[in-house]
């Protein structure tokens, strides 16, 4: 069977959506088995074979060593483990199966960000990630573009952090994690003349500025309503299906052609007994257009 380019791109494009929904479950299911985790932590092998690493914490502290004693961690969330099917989210062969049908179907991974290594990984570039919660950065913002596989991320450049209960947002324009401290730098639109960098701490206060509405077109939906008369001129085209008893020379009766073609030429025969309203048979509008409207005034 034959595929046409389209129907194989549209398949691609099917599976790379499907493999981020994919990335999401695997998330939240690595997050609800290890309450601190941040990064699923993976590597290439010298053949560029996908192997697992590690689960870290959003400070690069390993909470789960795939290369050693992967951990006893249980999944209680009875919907999460329904949604790895026959698949068993406690055993790591099983997670890097789907680790590596995610990158074959087109997903890229993140570059394992600076910060979140330690001590250990002397001698170890290019380590790989998946993020796991909202606190998570990647190495490179732009890393991957349309492939990512991102379930979750810490704010980003041109990210907007809603406030006020959704009522402002603050507008992130740049982003740097100091590893010494642990402190996340936002650089955000929030000051009251104009952009501004801002160190956010746990218990910061700013001052945020509400965004303006946008401009909608005026739709009358605030005006206040009246009645009135309107004259319109409405053009449909409409199917009818009925039946009607006609007479017709017997030569014609049995060639379809034939007898559309005679009773086309003989319409007297059969339009009395079309309805207008469709009472006797079957009625569609195919298209309709109203050609003109105009209020009619009161005499």
């Amino acid at each position: 069977m034959r595929t046409t380019v389209d129907h194989f791109t549209t398949a691609e494009e099917v599976a790379l959506d499907q493999a981020r929904g994919l990335a999401r479950t695997i998330a939240d299911t690595l997050a609800a088995m290890y309450p601190s985790a941040a990064y699923l932590v993976m590597h290439h092998d010298e053949d560029d074979v996908l192997w697992l690493h590690s689960i870290r914490d959003a400070a690069g502290a390993i909470v789960c060593d795939f290369e050693g004693a992967p951990g006893s961690a249980t999944l209680a969330d009875t919907e999460l483990r329904q949604a790895w099917g026959e698949l068993d989210p406690h055993r790591p062969m099983h997670l890097l199966h789907l680790a590596r049908r995610m990158e074959g179907v087109g997903g890229c991974f993140d570059i394992l960000p600076e910060s979140a290594y330690n001590e250990d990984d002397s001698g170890e570039d290019g380590l790989l990630c998946l993020l796991l919660c909202d606190q998570a950065e990647p190495e490179m913002w732009a890393w991957g573009g349309d492939a990512i596989l991102r379930p979750y991320s810490a704010p980003g450049p041109g990210d907007q952090i809603p406030v006020l209960g959704g009522a402002a947002f603050l507008s992130v324009l740049d982003i740097s994690h100091d590893p010494d401290t642990g402190a996340t730098s936002l650089h955000i639109d929030a000051a009251r003349g104009g952009p501004g960098p801002f160190l956010l701490s746990a218990g910061s206060m700013v001052n945020v500025r509400r965004p303006e509405p946008a401009q909608a077109e005026h739709t009358g939906e605030d005006d206040e309503e009246v009645t009135v008369t309107v004259s319109l001129a409405v053009t449909e085209q409409v199917t009818y299906e009925f039946e009607t008893e006609v007479q017709i020379p017997a030569g014609v009766a049995g060639d379809a052609d034939a007898l559309h073609e005679y009773l086309a030429d003989n319409e007297e025969l059969w339009l009395d007994s079309l309805d207008p309203s469709g009472a006797n048979g079957y009625l569609s509008v195919n298209e309709r257009t109203l050609d003109t409207v105009e209020v009619v005034l009161a005499a």
